[in-house]
């Protein structure tokens, strides 16, 4: 397995995969199931387009995996406040390569990276019912701090209006 930067030439994989792994763990996903498509732009196309216009903006904060040539996996960081906080990012594996190790490796060279740059801390968020992810954090040494929950209300349900 190769693990690079992300290229331009890999964003209809990128794409691709995001569809097909963050159905059941995107915001965007949820939303659409409760309320239909919203802003004309099905979920999995404003997931893959906000994954994108980061990874161009900072691909020297991405790490992509290849094998045989084929991505099949993302992975990505920000270093904030000062360069003392590193933060995960979005990442995914294909569902076909899932299982692997693929995603666990993915994640120890973001950690890694963001080591070397000399952070003083690490943080990355998950969805509670997001069991694969937990599992690779948590096997990394990350620790929970904090649960959190998504709120949506229809404008027609505001008990104040």
């Amino acid at each position: 397995m190769l693990i690079r930067h992300y290229r331009e030439d890999d964003s209809v994989a990128i794409a691709r995969i995001t569809a097909a792994a963050w159905p059941e763990v995107s915001i965007a996903a949820m939303r659409e199931q409760r309320y239909g498509v919203l802003g004309n732009t099905p979920w999995a196309e404003q997931k893959a387009h906000a994954i994108l216009a980061r990874f161009r903006a900072h691909p020297e904060w991405t790490v992509i995996a290849e094998i045989d040539g084929q991505v099949v996996g993302y992975a990505s960081y920000t270093i904030a406040l000062q360069g003392d906080l590193g933060v995960v990012g979005d990442n995914a594996v294909d569902p076909e390569w899932q299982g692997r190790g693929i995603g666990a490796a993915l994640i120890r060279t973001v950690i890694q990276r963001l080591i070397d740059a000399g952070v003083r801390a690490l943080e990355v968020s998950a969805f509670s019912h997001n069991a694969a992810a937990r599992r690779v954090y948590e096997r990394c040494g990350f620790k929970e701090m904090a649960v959190s929950v998504h709120y949506t209300l229809r404008p027609e349900d505001c008990i104040f209006s």
